[in-house]
């Protein structure tokens, strides 16, 4: 359900809008608790560009977000690594 209302949350609000990347997200997550590495690291690439495009923009930022956002590629990394060892 998520998945097929991406599409029209990418008309409704843009492609790099808080609530796409919301759902990018939890799809990601969902996708992760399955096992399906390759399609979690798929979304969950998105919310990183997304992250990475913004703190461009942003002067301010929290060291806890800085944490999240390397633990997250962190995440991505493993998961890329786990997802390529399964197909060997």
């Amino acid at each position: 359900m998520l998945c097929e209302s991406l599409p029209e949350k990418v008309r409704v609000f843009g492609e790099f809008s808080e609530e796409v990347m919301q759902t990018e997200s939890r799809i990601g997550a969902i996708y992760l608790r399955e096992g399906e590495c390759l399609n979690a690291v798929e979304h969950l690439k998105a919310v990183m560009n997304y992250r990475h495009t913004n703190k461009q923009k942003l002067i301010f930022r929290s060291s806890a977000s800085i944490c999240k956002n390397s633990s997250t590629a962190r995440t991505i990394l493993a998961l890329r690594r786990r997802a390529i060892r399964s197909k060997i």
